[in-house]
């Protein structure tokens, strides 16, 4: 497949809106700016109050963790043409027993 410098054009079908269950708008960038900051706050606190290490997480942070929990296809699942992009995403570690057994 050549190289691409231009995005695959996405059919109207599939494309996909985050909605605002409130106002029934569509949701821009600077509303999931401050959406992602209440989270920092209420989770940074909450890790506070029990005691538990906080530590910051991205949008990205979530695609990595939903691409690495995916148990059917992850290159289908995640979109990605090639291993080695897969493999960016795919971070969940292999269970090994344990030496002693």
């Amino acid at each position: 497949m050549a190289e691409r410098k231009q995005p695959h054009p996405i059919r109207a079908e599939d494309r996909h809106i985050i909605v605002s269950e409130r106002t029934g708008d569509k949701i821009v960038v600077d509303s999931l700016k401050t959406a992602m900051g209440r989270i920092t706050v209420s989770t940074k606190k909450a890790a506070e109050e029990m005691g538990v290490n906080w530590i910051p997480f991205t949008f990205h942070d979530l695609k990595r963790k939903g691409v690495s929990d995916t148990t059917g296809n992850k290159l289908d699942a995640s979109g990605h043409r090639t291993a080695a992009m897969l493999n960016v995403y795919n971070v969940k570690m292999k269970t090994v027993k344990p030496s002693n057994e």
